[in-house]
């Protein structure tokens, strides 16, 4: 630990003792008679102790609502978080421009609705060339997707 610089990179917190609370009594006790060989200030030997403590629970546990709530507003998007990302857009992306494209190679302006099988084989025995259309759209569909 290196020396303190400026005033301001110190908080001070004080905490009070009931010595007929025998719990208090005990860290009072510890506090007095503290080896000095082990732990170089009171200070040590608290921050140490607290730092022991916070490490057996999560930060769910010790956090309040409102600490939890900035910590998770606060946290970096992990790269493969984002390549993940990328990925689920472009491919979203990609299917959207082969449905336009083989829509707009066959002289529709919108997308095609897909019709009951009824209607279905009603339209293939109408228009015979317009299932061959429809034949080379979904191949080309299924080659660009």
């Amino acid at each position: 630990m290196g020396k303190v610089k400026n005033k301001d990179d110190v908080i001070q917190y004080t905490f009070r003792l009931n010595l007929t609370n025998q719990d208090h009594l005990a860290i009072h006790q510890t506090l007095q008679n503290l080896n000095k060989g082990i732990y170089k200030s009171q200070n040590n030997f608290i921050t140490d102790s607290i730092l022991r403590n916070i490490r057996n629970y999560t930060r769910e546990e010790l956090l309040s609502d409102a600490a939890l709530e900035q910590k998770h507003n606060t946290e970096y998007i992990k790269r493969k978080d984002l390549e993940d990302l990328e990925q689920r857009v472009t491919g979203k992306v990609m299917k959207e421009v082969v449905t336009l494209l083989c829509s707009s190679l066959a002289g529709r302006t919108s997308l095609p609705v897909t019709p009951q099988r009824e209607e279905k084989s009603e339209a293939i025995s109408e228009n015979e060339t317009s299932v061959e259309d429809d034949e080379v759209l979904s191949s080309l569909s299924n080659i660009w997707s």
